[in-house]
C-alpha cells in the first residue's frame, strides 16, 4: 500500500510538473503573439527595440537583454542600440564591437545562433563590455537578426536567473530575432528617410536663403555695370580718354565683386555635402596676404583703403589657398563696413597655447552683442546683407582645426579673428 501511494504521489508531481510547463509554454506563446503586435503597431526603431527587450527577458527568466545593429557608417561595427535589465541601471548602449569580436560579433559575422552557458569557459566571450559598464556576464544566448537576405544585428538575453540556458530558450529567442528583424529593419529605414526628409527640408530653407542672397548682394553691382554701360553708350563719342577708363574701370570692379559673391554662394551651398581636402603645409604668410590683397587692388583704391601689416608673420600650419580666402573675405568685410575712409589693420600674435591668432581690425561703427553672435552662421546678415564671405571663412578655419571670432564694441570698430596650429 505504501509503495502505491509513492507511486501515486510520484505521478501527482509529475502531472503538476507537466501542467505547468504547458502553463509555462502558454504564456511564451502568448508573449511571442502579443510582442509580435506590439512591434508592429510602430516604425519608430527605439520603440521597436525597448518593446523587444523586457519581452526577451520576462520569457527567458533572464536578467537583461541587448539589441546590437550594424554601424550605418561602419559596417564592420556593431553599436548597442539598446539594452534593459531588469535591476541594473548601467547600460552598454553605444558601445561598439567589431564585426567578429565577442559572442555577438561573432554571431553576426556567422550568421548563427549560440548558446553560451559560461562564459569564463567560452573563448569568444570579450570581456571589455562588462569592463565598461561593471555588469557581470555569467551566461548568455545570442541569436542573429536576419533581414533580406543578411544579418544586420544581434539579439543577445544574458544570464539565466534560474538553472542554465537551454534548447528551448534558443528556440524562443531565435522566435523573438525572426519576428522583430524586419521590423527592425523597416523602422530603421523609416528612421533613415525621416532624417533625409529633415535634411532636405533644411537644404531647401538654405538654398532659399541663398537665392535671396545672391539677389540683394549682386543687384548693387549689376545696377552699376549697367549705369555705367549706359553712359558709356550715350556719350562715347564726348568722353576722354580719362573718362573712359574710369568708367570701364568702375565696370571691371563691379563685375569682379559680382564673380566674388557668385564664388561664396557656390562655396556655401556645397558646403554640407562637399568634403574639402587639401595638404597642410608651413605657411608664410606675408606671401598669402600679398595674394589676398593684390586681389582686392581696385577695391582699396577705389575706397582709398589705409592698410597697415605687421613687419613679420609667425609660422602657422595651413593650406595656402583656403587661408587666402579668409584673408579676403575678412577684408573685404573691413573695407565694406569701415569708416570713411576705411583704415584696415592686419596682424598676429602666437597664443602660447600651440596656435597663432590672425586679425583684421577696421575703424568701422562696431557690433552689438547681438550681431555677433550670429554673423558667422550661415545666412547671417550684416545691415541688410547676407554675410557668406564669413559662413565660408569660419568652414574653412575650422577645417584646418581652428576657430574663428569676433571682438567688437559699438562706436569703437570690430576685430575679426582666426587662429591656425603653430608650425614646428
Amino acid at each position: 500500500m505504501r509503495q502505491r501511494l509513492a507511486e501515486l504521489e510520484s505521478l501527482e508531481t509529475e502531472r503538476q510538473r507537466a501542467e505547468e510547463a504547458l502553463r509555462s509554454r502558454d504564456r511564451n506563446l502568448t508573449l511571442l503573439g502579443q510582442a509580435g503586435q506590439d512591434l508592429t503597431a510602430t516604425l519608430d526603431l527605439q520603440q521597436v527595440t525597448e518593446q523587444l527587450l523586457p519581452v526577451a527577458t520576462e520569457i527567458i527568466e533572464a536578467e537583461g537583454a541587448s539589441v546590437w545593429l550594424r554601424d550605418d557608417s561602419l559596417e564592420s561595427w556593431l553599436v548597442c542600440r539598446t539594452a534593459y535589465h531588469y535591476s541594473y541601471k548601467h547600460s552598454p548602449v553605444d558601445l561598439r564591437v567589431r564585426s567578429g569580436q565577442g559572442v555577438a560579433g561573432w554571431v553576426a559575422e556567422e550568421g548563427e545562433s549560440v548558446i553560451v552557458r559560461d562564459v569564463q569557459e567560452e573563448p569568444r566571450f570579450f570581456s571589455g563590455i562588462d569592463e565598461q559598464t561593471g555588469f557581470r556576464t555569467t551566461s548568455l544566448l545570442a541569436a542573429p537578426l536576419w533581414s533580406r537576405d543578411r544579418v544586420i544585428g544581434v539579439l543577445e538575453v544574458v544570464n539565466k536567473r534560474q538553472g542554465e540556458f537551454d534548447e528551448y530558450d534558443l528556440l524562443l529567442v531565435e522566435a523573438l530575432a525572426a519576428s522583430s528583424a524586419s521590423v527592425i529593419e523597416n523602422a530603421r529605414l523609416t528612421e533613415t528617410l525621416r532624417q533625409r526628409t529633415v535634411d532636405l527640408q533644411a537644404c531647401y530653407k538654405r538654398m532659399s536663403e541663398l537665392s535671396r542672397a545672391l539677389s540683394d548682394d549682386l543687384r548693387g553691382p549689376l545696377g552699376l555695370i549697367v549705369s555705367f554701360a549706359q553712359v558709356l553708350e550715350a556719350d562715347y563719342a564726348t568722353l576722354s580718354e580719362e573718362e573712359l577708363r574710369h568708367y570701364l574701370h568702375a565696370i571691371s570692379q563691379r563685375g569682379s565683386e559680382m564673380v566674388g559673391v557668385i564664388d561664396d554662394l557656390l562655396a556655401v551651398r556645397d558646403e554640407p555635402s562637399r568634403e574639402m581636402t587639401a595638404e597642410i603645409t608651413s605657411l608664410d604668410m606675408a606671401i598669402v596676404v600679398d595674394e589676398a590683397l593684390e586681389r582686392l587692388y581696385y577695391m582699396i583704391g577705389d575706397r582709398d583703403v589705409d592698410i597697415a601689416l605687421p613687419e613679420t608673420w609667425p609660422v602657422a600650419l595651413g593650406h595656402g589657398p583656403w587661408i587666402e580666402e579668409v584673408w579676403v573675405n575678412y577684408l573685404t568685410n573691413g573695407i565694406k563696413y569701415g569708416g570713411q575712409p576705411p583704415r584696415v589693420e592686419l596682424g598676429a600674435a602666437d597664443q602660447g597655447d600651440g596656435t597663432v591668432r590672425f586679425w583684421v581690425c577696421d575703424n568701422g561703427p562696431g557690433l552689438a552683442p547681438e550681431e555677433q553672435v550670429r554673423l558667422f552662421a550661415p545666412g547671417a546678415r550684416r545691415e541688410g546683407e547676407f554675410e557668406m564671405g564669413l559662413t565660408l571663412a569660419r568652414r574653412i578655419v575650422e577645417k584646418l582645426g581652428g576657430q574663428v571670432g569676433v571682438e567688437s564694441e559699438v562706436g569703437q570698430g570690430s576685430l575679426f579673428y582666426f587662429t591656425l596650429p603653430l608650425a614646428g
